[in-house]
């Protein structure tokens, strides 16, 4: 995965920040826990799809599938460009 770093403005996280930014069409690659539940898999992942977003579904079992969930509450986005 990744680093992630907030710093650099290309990233978001949270099913509120996230989504708003697969609707407009900014997020490059959605990166999901497989921990959440089926039904915001499915929604954000049909945005997604709809945008020509990539999607990423981590696993639990593994370091970074802990600390995406554990710290972003399972989901994170990186952005095609900053947003405001």
């Amino acid at each position: 995965m990744k680093e992630i770093s907030i710093e650099s403005k290309l990233i978001t996280y949270g099913l509120k920040e996230v989504q708003n930014a697969l609707e407009i069409g900014a997020v490059d690659n959605l990166i999901l826990s497989e921990k959440l539940d089926k039904n915001i898999i499915n929604t954000l992942g049909e945005i997604a799809e709809s945008m020509g977003t990539k999607i990423t579904i981590i696993s639990s079992n593994t370091e970074e599938g802990e600390m995406l969930s554990e710290t972003f509450g399972g989901i994170t986005a990186f952005l095609r460009r900053r947003l405001n």
